[in-house]
């Protein structure tokens, strides 16, 4: 199933792709992988289930996630944090801490203004963070949200590449613009690969996130980062072991 999905839905967009997109795929495989962009598809995957929670596979999580699945989105069709940090507690306003959408997406490309959109994009407007969501599948059916990603995948494509680099995110921005429920932070901790965690924000995170190219289990890993990642290993299980990760 899988395999037909992505072949139907995505494979076009690739086909007879340029010298650029060629170099991007040199430069970073990972964006040209069909499995980074199967999530796109988790309605039609499980047409059964009305919500999920998705996360990535460099995550850890360190508390329970009941009350994540249980949480109201109102209407909404996914519940992400936010890459925002308030001035001000309840204020309202902030600065990014992480990418905006002009980090992403290429805002001096017409296509933005002339494709079929009901909502006005912001550049500077802060991005939403990967490694945990959760998603309203039923919502996600009744808004087509699948539909609008791969147009967005089409558009990319017949501009040359050139609204975004090659990656996942970017259209799902543009796809779940105004269907985003901001999370409390205390949901996700990211970035660690990038930089060295605080230490309270550690302790107080229900997942953290090893989104940055230092993976703990990789020898370039920070020293310090492969002993937080090392303390939540099952050592006696039989597939660690076998893989030789510790």
């Amino acid at each position: 199933m899988l395999g037909s999905l992505s072949t139907l839905s995505l494979l076009p967009f690739w086909r007879g792709a340029d010298e650029e997109s060629r170099r991007l795929l040199a430069l970073k495989p990972s964006t040209f992988s069909l499995l980074n962009y199967m999530r796109i598809h988790l309605p039609e995957l499980f047409p059964k289930l009305e919500r999920v929670i998705f996360m990535h596979d460099d995550v850890v999580v360190q508390r329970d996630l009941t009350s994540l699945w249980y949480l109201d989105l109102h209407g909404l069709v996914m519940g992400a944090v936010s890459a925002q940090e308030s001035d001000d507690e309840g204020s309202g306003d902030g600065f990014c801490v992480g990418k905006t959408f002009g980090d992403y997406i290429n805002f001096s490309n017409p296509v933005l203004t002339t494709s079929p959109s009901s909502y006005v994009l912001q550049r500077d407007q802060c991005a939403w963070l990967e490694g945990i969501n959760i998603y309203d599948l039923q919502s996600w059916r009744k808004h087509n949200i699948t539909r609008k990603y791969q147009l967005w995948l089409k558009l990319n494509r017949e501009s040359g590449f050139a609204l975004w680099p090659m990656g996942s995110l970017p259209p799902a921005l543009l796809a779940f613009h105004g269907q985003v429920l901001p999370l409390n932070r205390s949901w996700l901790l990211s970035g660690l690969g990038w930089h060295m965690p605080d230490p309270e924000l550690l302790q107080s995170a229900a997942v953290i996130h090893f989104s940055g190219p230092g993976k703990p289990w990789l020898e370039t890993g920070h020293p310090e980062l492969q002993k937080i990642w090392r303390s939540h290993l099952n050592h006696s299980d039989e597939l660690v072991s076998s893989c030789m990760v510790v």
